[in-house]
């Protein structure tokens, strides 16, 4: 279908309203320049995609419903232009039909009512905004009260907005600790503060909300899509999810806060909504403001008539308590306070005293002692109400900085408010009240403040003329305690002045105490000490009907209450009260004595200990009041004054005594001489002892008047000496004769004593017999002699092990000076070698008085260890306790590196034993398999498959044997052949050899020593042991590395061996090999000799290799030395004996000869019958005659039975019946010229020593090849 353009926009143009034609499909086909001008050219396009944004056709649409019907019709709908406007849309909708009433488009025809519709919806919220305003006017004029006005209006709020939650907050300030909503209405699932009685912390951001509000003209919003957002707390607390409010000024009293809350979905406020909250709220405020004024004035009124029912009660009373209930009845009528408490500060403002309080729980002040007597200074709180003239409020005394937490914890104190009590100018002190626990926060409002003002001037006046009551009284009682206090006391001077003794004045005193208190027992008490085993009482005085302690004249035992009782006494300043309903109930040791209440004190005689001084009431319980306590603490003083003055009496008669009995008891002589006449005034009975002479014969005498003059005049010149200097003089020694002519040395002091101008009066001379002494020392100066000359170490210890002695050859042994060890204990020579086992043994032994043998191995100052064999036993004093322990011991170390060698010797020659036994089975077992394997390879074509098995066979047979020769080597049984060698040819010869087993890598260096003096050795030994120390150089260093081998002369003396632990002396030639390799660490050192000992993988080595160096060195009479450090490479040091031309022989080349054949006659005697048998083919196979046995006794008999000559015996060395060597030597006797040649696995001291063949002995070793045996053969017949 083809529309014309042109034609329709002549038609359409002049249309006021907006055309869109659109097809079957809803695809538009045509647009008018209205709608052009407002959605563009979007023909092609869907109309519902243009006008509505949808992909799909809507429920309603106009078009759709054409296409379905056919008719006409009309729809509104709001469209979002292009351009972001919100436009309102009438739209007619009909077909457009062809030529067969088909539909085949549909026309929109649109006008935009716009503003039509806004002023509709104008209209009506305008009707809704004073419908509104008509029912919160009625309900503001018809509410009677505060609460019901409030009620209503949030009703209407909450139906009018539809939301979740309306309400009221006051107050709104942010500054304050606390808020709290006093109505608010809401849907029954979203209950808020008021329904769940909540009173609310203020938290920072309900603090910032309220500034919000509070800066703001009208409401905000608050939650999504706003400027500002909830509060964090509140919002999760209530489930607040969009939230509008403002601030309402009544012009009474604080701002509140009034606002709606969405819970159930976010919502967006709309601008309606905010203009209708803000009437309401201006409104709202008016109302508070008139109800307010009413409730002033209400409450202003029944304050007044509060004040005066208070007075007309105040003007009745003149007792704390009534004052206090009186005012608690009053707050609680007016405010809601249940508890009141005051207290009055002392005239310095030092301290709060408690005066009264009532309340349930504001009564427990007046029995928690912590709370009568407060201190001001350092207590912020009380500071403040000290010095405040107005109210002290606190909201919330758990949070509030001013308070003391530990006495909130206590008492549960919630609001506290403090009114002070001023009367003119004087503060007198404060008024408490306030709520408790569950009670909440309740804080005063303006008017009530100025209530509680006023209620506390008229209750100043009150107690300002109780407390001057009070003070006359006070004054008066005071007069007459004073004047009966001054009576008492002159008594008490009276009884003590006029007593004789000590007894006496204890009697007269607490005669009059016991009048004086009119108590059942008065007592003294010694000693006061807690820590004393027992405690009596040496005077009391008491009724007939109540005997104490002194009565039954016995110690009683210090028990913990009573010790109690005394630690109370000597802590406390005052008197301490004991019995019934006191801290200190009575033992009861003491209650059998009818002992009800008591009061009691330490009194502190300025000689001895303490003493305690009580009263004590028996009849029934008696409550002590404070006089009582002071008038007993005054008599306590006087009394200890007194006991003082008769104690010092008393103890100067018995220290004269004492004195007396202390010179007489002496031991040493004491003479006292006249300062001016030197004449003897008196002496102790020791002198007398000392010198023969009776008292009665020195007294009045002189020195001259019993020795000779020449000492007289000595002992005069140093009694002068003494005078004149007014200084004692000392004289260490000095010899006098006695009556008996006995010569005694004395030591002696002369002492002047002065009088009270300083002048000489006496002189005492005090003289101790050192007789003995003297000769003691010269006998200990002997023992100290040998002690510290002691070829061994001497250590004394004290008997907690801490060292007083040492000798000098402990010193010189362990390498610290006497001084290093004095005081210390002899753990610090420790080196961790000896088990703490054996220290815990020798412990327990000596200080149980055992002596302890045994052996350490300890650390010297320089770090080496040593051996000390120890002896240690205690030391005991006369009293048989131990008060030491001596040590003596022996350096051990060389003896034990002895011990040590001979173990290894022994170790390594069981072993070589042992591998000389195997090496010998071994060796024959491998004998027959080498021989039978040459015997089929010389019998066999090399092409047959077979031959090259075989060859393997022997191949593996003769690895074998030489892994044998190395256990003969180690065991040193190999057969040897020694010969005088220079050792710098013998390495010259290996060193090519040498440098192919090392490799290429490292380098070979070689250091020939000069002029090298020649050593007896087998040349062959020399290979193997260069061999085997240059693989393990070679296997130790990794990569590029160097191997040293040099040989030098040494001669090593005693001294030198004695020093180094290891080295024999005489002159040796060096042979030592160096590498540098890893190294060794100490655990592998003590191990690289034993046989099989390899830290090579497995497979890679071993462990013959060291053990057949160690057994080649030894079977020579040589010995190895190892030097090696992890990281630092190794080195063996080889020391050969020196030997002289004259010894030896030269070696001698050989050269390998062809087999050759015999005929000669050989007689084999082997008790291995394999190893019989194959030996005897070769030899038959060689041409030779051959007689075999395997025994030694069948072989004597072959021999003699035998008709020609046997040229040659073929023998095993080792047979059951008889050796070798002991069977050659019977057939030589019977068959002179036979020729011996001896096979075994192994030497032994049959034919070798050591290993080494005589001169003359043939010897083959097993397994031995057929060319070996038949050269060795032809080698033995030829020799002459």
């Amino acid at each position: 279908m083809h529309i014309d353009p042109t034609f329709f926009e002549q038609i359409l143009a002049a249309l006021p309203d907006g055309v869109t034609i659109s097809d079957r499909n809803f695809t538009i086909i045509y647009q008018n320049s209205l709608i052009r001008g407002i959605f563009g050219d979007r023909v092609g396009e869907t109309c519902h995609r243009v006008y509505e944004g949808r992909d799909t056709v809507c429920e309603g649409c106009g078009l759709q419903q054409v296409f379905a019907t056919g008719r006409p019709v009309t729809v509104r709908r709001t469209i979002e232009t292009p351009d972001g406007n919100t436009i309102y849309w009438e739209i007619a909708c009909f077909p457009l039909k062809n030529q067969d009433g088909d539909i085949i488009a549909g026309v929109e025809l649109g006008r935009d009512i716009t503003a039509r519709q806004r002023a509709e919806e104008e209209r009506l919220a305008n009707l809704r905004f004073f419908e509104c305003m008509d029912r919160i006017n009625r309900a503001i004029q018809g509410a009677p009260d505060l609460d019901q006005l409030m009620r209503i209006v949030l009703e209407i709020v909450l139906d009018v907005f539809d939301c979740d939650r309306a309400y009221l907050l006051h107050p709104c300030d942010p500054t304050a600790a606390t808020w709290q909503v006093p109505m608010e209405r809401t849907r029954p699932e979203y209950p808020g503060v008021l329904a769940q009685r909540h009173e609310m912390p203020m938290d920072p951001e309900v603090a910032a909300t309220m500034r919000l509000l509070l800066d703001a003209e009208g409401p905000l919003r608050f939650g999504p899509d706003t400027a500002y957002p909830l509060p964090t707390q509140v919002a999760e607390q209530f489930h607040l999810q969009s939230f509008m409010g403002m601030a309402l000024r009544p012009k009474r009293g604080q701002p509140w806060q009034f606002g709606i809350h969405q819970c159930s979905r976010p919502r967006q406020w709309t601008a309606n909504e905010v203009r209708l909250l803000q009437e309401i709220g201006h409104r709202l405020a008016d109302g508070l403001t008139s109800l307010l004024a009413s409730r002033d004035l209400l409450e202003q009124q029944q304050h007044a008539q509060s004040l005066l029912r208070l007075t007309q009660e105040l003007e009745r009373t003149l007792d704390y308590d009534a004052v206090i209930e009186a005012a608690r009845t009053e707050v609680e009528r007016i405010i809601g306070y249940r508890h009141l408490w005051a207290y009055l500060f002392a005239k310095d403002k030092q301290y709060a005293y408690a005066l009264a309080a009532d309340g349930s729980t504001s009564a427990d002040i007046m029995t928690d002692p912590s709370t009568l007597r407060l201190t001001i200074p350092g207590d912020p709180m009380l500071e403040e109400i000290a010095a405040a003239k107005d109210l002290v409020i606190v909201a919330d005394a758990g949070t509030d900085a001013r308070t003391d937490k530990e006495i909130v914890a206590r008492l549960g104190n919630r609001t506290i408010v403090n009114v002070p009590i001023l009367l003119l100018d004087r503060h007198m002190g404060s008024i408490g009240m306030g709520t408790f626990g569950d009670e909440g926060v309740l804080l005063p409002t303006a008017s009530q403040q100025q209530y509680l003002a006023a209620l506390a001037s008229h209750m100043a006046v009150v107690l300002d003329r109780i407390l001057l009551l009070a003070e006359r009284r006070r004054a008066e009682k005071e007069r007459l305690a004073n004047l009966k206090f001054f009576e008492s006391m002159d008594r008490i001077n009276r009884a003590i002045q006029g007593a004789a003794d000590l007894e006496q004045m204890m009697q007269y005193v607490l005669d009059t105490v016991l009048e004086m208190f009119g108590c059942d027992r008065a007592s003294l008490i010694y000693p006061c000490d807690p820590n004393a085993a027992s405690w009596q009482v040496p005077m009391e005085r008491y009724n007939k009907a109540y005997p104490g302690l002194f009565a039954l004249g016995t110690a009683m035992p210090m028990t913990p209450e009573v010790a109690a009782m005394h630690r109370a006494s000597l802590l406390s300043d005052h008197p301490i009260l004991f019995g019934i309903g006191t801290p200190f109930p009575l033992p009861e040791d003491v209650q059998k004595f009818g002992d009800q209440t008591g009061i009691g004190m330490a009194i502190y005689p300025k000689i001895g200990k303490a003493w305690g001084f009580s009263v004590v009431q028996c009849a029934y319980t008696r409550a002590w009041t404070p006089e009582e306590a002071n008038l007993l603490q005054e008599i306590g003083r006087r009394l200890a004054d007194g006991i003082t003055g008769l104690l010092s009496y008393r103890e100067q008669r018995e220290n004269r005594a004492f004195l007396d009995s202390i010179v007489e008891s002496i031991p040493n002589m004491l003479l006292v001489k006249d300062a001016q006449t030197l004449r003897f005034v008196r002496i102790n009975k020791a002198g007398e002892q000392l010198l023969g002479y009776s008292r009665n014969e020195l007294l009045g005498k002189s020195d001259y008047d019993f020795f000779p003059p020449h000492i007289a005049d000595s002992f005069t010149t140093m009694d002068r000496q003494a005078l004149t200097l007014k200084q004692p003089v000392d004289i260490p020694e000095e010899i006098i004769r006695l009556k008996n002519e006995e010569e005694r040395i004395l030591h002696t002091r002369k002492i002047p004593l002065l009088n009270d101008s300083g002048t000489p009066q006496y002189l005492l001379g005090i003289s101790e017999d050192i007789t003995a002494q003297k000769h003691a020392e010269e006998s200990l100066n002997k023992l100290s002699q040998a002690v510290e000359q002691s070829p061994v170490s001497i250590l004394i210890t004290d008997a907690a092990g801490n060292i007083e002695f040492a000798n000098s050859h402990f010193t010189q042994t362990s390498g610290y000076s006497f001084a290093e060890v004095m005081g210390q204990n002899p753990r610090i020579f420790k080196s961790g070698e000896t088990s703490d086992t054996q220290y815990r043994h020798l412990w327990q032994t000596i200080s149980s008085g055992g002596v302890w043998r045994g052996e350490f191995h300890n650390r010297k100052k320089n770090g080496e260890l040593y051996w000390e064999q120890a002896t240690i036993a205690p030391i005991r004093n006369a009293e048989h306790r131990i008060t030491h322990y001596v040590a003596v011991k022996e350096d051990i170390t060389e003896h034990k590196l002895l011990e040590e060698q001979l173990r290894q010797s022994q170790k390594m020659e069981a072993v070589g034993r042992l591998a000389g036994g195997v090496a010998h089975d071994f060796n024959n077992m491998l004998g027959v398999i080498v021989g039978h394997a040459e015997l089929l390879l010389n019998q066999m074509d090399p092409a047959q498959p077979f031959f090259a098995p075989l060859q393997e066979i022997r191949k593996a047979a003769e690895k074998s044997g030489n892994l044998t020769r190395q256990l003969l080597a180690f065991a040193r049984k190999q057969a040897i052949a020694p010969v005088l060698v220079d050792l710098n040819e013998v390495v010259e010869g290996m060193i090519k050899m040498l440098q192919r087993i090392i490799g290429e890598d490292i380098h070979l260096s070689w250091s020939p020593g000069r002029t090298l003096w020649p050593v007896m050795v087998d040349p062959g030994q020399i290979d193997q042991v260069l061999a085997n120390l240059c693989v393990n150089a070679r296997d130790a260093i990794a990569g590029v590395g160097k191997v040293t081998i040099e040989t030098n002369n040494n001669s090593f003396d005693e001294a030198y061996c004695a020093e180094y632990p290891g080295y024999i002396p005489g002159d040796y030639v060096l042979l030592a090999v160096s590498d540098s390799g890893c190294g060794m660490t100490h655990d592998i050192l003590a191990n690289i000799f034993e046989p099989f000992f390899t830290t090579k993988e497995v497979g890679k080595g071993t462990g013959l290799g060291l053990a057949t160096v160690y057994g080649i060195v030894k079977q020579n009479n040589g010995f190895i030395n190892v030097y090696s450090e992890p990281g630092h490479g190794t080195t063996f040091k080889i020391y050969l004996p020196r030997q002289t031309a004259e010894n030896g022989q030269s070696p001698q080349n050989t050269i390998a000869a062809p087999i050759a054949l015999g005929s000669e006659t050989i007689l084999i005697v082997e008790d291995d019958r394999e190893i019989l048998k194959i030996t005897r083919m070769i030899l038959e196979k060689q041409g030779y005659t051959v007689l075999a046995t395997t025994s030694p006794l069948e072989a004597i008999r072959l021999a003699d039975d035998y008709a020609g000559h046997i040229d040659l015996l073929l023998t095993d060395v080792v047979m059951p019946e008889m050796n070798g060597r002991d069977l050659a030597q019977t057939l030589t006797s019977h068959h002179p010229g036979i020729k011996q040649l001896f096979m075994s696995g192994y030497t032994a001291n049959v034919i070798a020593h050591h290993g080494v063949l005589a001169p003359g002995i043939h010897f083959i070793q097993k397994p031995f090849s057929i060319q070996e045996l038949a050269a060795k053969v032809r080698e033995t017949l030829r020799d002459i």
